[in-house]
């Protein structure tokens, strides 16, 4: 095998070749890649914090929908209890109520059975006396 200068030339050429190349093209496009790198490694982080603080407000919502739920509740109960309490103090009023009345209506029934009972004697002798008035006054028809 035989070694010429168009082999040194040539050489030469590709070493000038790859040192333009190296500053026109491969460093530029390395210093993209690692910008967009650092670029993607500072979002990603940016992305966890962000995560984290959502992490935190979530868990703070929570917390503070179960107070809320459980204030809430509460309150609920207590609203019912009152309402309860008041609904059987009303019923206890009226059955009150009722009772007066109950006591009122039975003294007037039992006045007007004490009257009823005085009158009684005279009406059994007025009835007594009209039934043998018709009795007598009445034709017997004989066949």
């Amino acid at each position: 095998m035989e070694i010429n200068y168009t082999l040194f030339i040539q050489l030469a050429i590709f070493i000038y070749v790859l040192v333009v190349l190296k500053y026109l093209f491969f460093d530029p496009i390395l210093k993209i890649l690692q910008k967009r790198d650092e670029l993607t490694l500072g979002r990603i982080d940016a992305a966890e914090d962000y995560r984290l603080k959502m992490d935190g407000l979530k868990e703070k919502l929570d917390r503070e929908v179960g107070q809320l739920r459980t204030s809430l509740e509460e309150q609920r109960h207590e609203a019912t209890k009152r309402q309860r309490e008041i609904s059987e103090k009303k019923v206890q009023d009226a059955k009150h109520r009722v009772e007066k009345q109950l006591i009122e209506k039975r003294a007037l029934l039992e006045q007007e059975t004490e009257k009823m009972r005085s009158k009684v004697p005279q009406l059994g002798e007025s009835v007594a006396k009209e039934i043998v008035d018709a009795m007598l006054g009445s034709r017997v028809v004989r066949p």
